[in-house]
């Protein structure tokens, strides 16, 4: 079906997550995003505690063999880490988002909608991407409900030479990446690793 809402710009507010931040292949992102989620729930079971929304992927850096994400849930309170899994603060900020229902591998284009968009209205992103998924298992990939959105700035804001979005335990750079940028790398892979890989900004110039 594609988009089933307009592109829209909203101030988000801070929010509470349970994540795990993670460096992975291309090849093996799905098996290790499925990893993540399992393990943040089985703590979270053990801790008698609920997510406070659906499962989010936070897509980062890219190149041709790896990436770089981090996989959670929102969650009401801070909760104790553990090993790999940490809880933090994803800070109050513009976003412009927008649903998709259908097959992941549809999603590329609204990333190319979204770039459009920012060019009219005289935005850019800050080279992070972020999906919640509404459902999955048990659905058609017809049914699969996605939400799409992207941390931006005005175009005319300066620049600083070292620019945070940041959760409250680490630095990100603001990167000069494009979806065409990414949609072009990510076209030479076959269809399956397009459907892995439909997330992530190709790293170009950088600020």
């Amino acid at each position: 079906m594609g988009r089933i809402s307009d592109i829209t710009l909203t101030n988000q507010a801070e929010q509470r997550i349970i994540s795990i931040k993670t460096e992975t292949t291309l090849k093996n992102m799905q098996t290790k995003i499925e990893d993540c989620r399992e393990k943040i729930l089985t703590y979270l079971n053990l801790l008698e505690e609920l997510p406070a929304g659906p499962c989010f992927t936070i897509y980062y850096s890219f190149t041709k063999q790896n990436v770089e994400i981090e996989v959670g849930y929102p969650i009401a309170k801070m909760l104790p880490p553990q090993d790999d899994i940490r809880m933090s603060i994803i800070p109050a900020g513009k976003r412009i988002s927008c649903l998709n229902i259908g097959p992941y591998n549809e999603i590329p284009k609204i990333y190319q909608e979204m770039d459009q968009w920012l060019a009219v209205h005289d935005f850019e992103t800050n080279g992070i991407s972020h999906e919640t998924y509404y459902n999955g298992g048990g659905f058609t990939p017809q049914e699969y409900l996605t939400k799409i959105e992207l941390p931006i700035q005005e175009a005319d804001e300066p620049k600083k030479k070292k620019k945070n979005y940041s959760y409250k335990k680490a630095s990100r750079r603001i990167d000069g990446s494009t979806f065409l940028e990414r949609k072009k790398i990510c076209n030479k892979t076959n269809s399956q690793q397009w459907r892995k890989t439909r997330w992530v900004l190709c790293p170009s110039t950088s600020y």
